[in-house]
């Protein structure tokens, strides 16, 4: 696989509009992500290439189906999405640590997959930042994790009144399965706008 540090721009609008930029030195662009809900659409400069598709359905077959998939969920756990947390029920356990949150995801109307996916949480018990997220699927190990590390107090410095958001600068998503892959998330800064 191939790794590659990037300078980028972040821009993120509840509930789910995400616009990522990405730069090599000299400010030329090497990436342009656009995630509006469901839909995705990743433009690579350099290669006058679209990908496009469903974050939890059909998409184009390409090679770069699996950075954008994994990228999705480092972005995901950085702003606190975590899949089917908001519609079934779950097991929360509780030690001096951490909180584990499990739970079972249906399988979504419109994703084209018959199998539900389960989610274990990990959120530290004293600061409530998620550690990690855990995906899994019927009759395999573990898919998909996500690991959330280096978490900073962001403060809205256009908003003299807003508390400090706590946000993990460092992100890694890995693909478990034959042939997966890594793909880490590392931020310098976050300005928190003032919506």
């Amino acid at each position: 696989p191939l790794s590659q540090d990037l300078n980028g721009i972040l821009a993120y609008h509840q509930p789910d509009q995400v616009h990522l930029k990405g730069y090599v030195r000299l400010g030329v662009p090497v990436l342009d992500f656009h995630r509006e809900g469901n839909h995705y659409e990743l433009f690579l400069p350099a290669e006058g290439k679209i990908v496009s598709g469903q974050v939890n359905g059909d998409r184009q077959d390409s090679e770069w189906d699996q950075t954008v998939l994994l990228s999705l969920r480092a972005l995901d756990a950085v702003l606190g999405k975590i899949a089917g947390l908001s519609g079934s029920d779950a097991l929360v356990l509780r030690d001096d640590q951490f909180f584990r949150i499990d739970q079972v995801v249906p399988p979504q109307e419109d994703s084209g997959s018959s199998s539900e996916v389960w989610v274990r949480t990990r959120v530290d018990a004293h600061t409530l930042d998620i550690k990690s997220i855990h995906y899994f699927q019927p009759a395999e190990d573990l898919v998909v994790s996500v690991e959330c590390e280096d978490y900073r107090a962001v403060k809205n410095k256009q908003s003299h009144e807003a508390l400090p958001v706590r946000l993990p600068f460092s992100v890694r998503a890995t693909d478990h399965r034959v042939m997966g892959g890594t793909v880490t998330l590392n931020f310098l800064e976050f300005i928190l706008n003032a919506a």
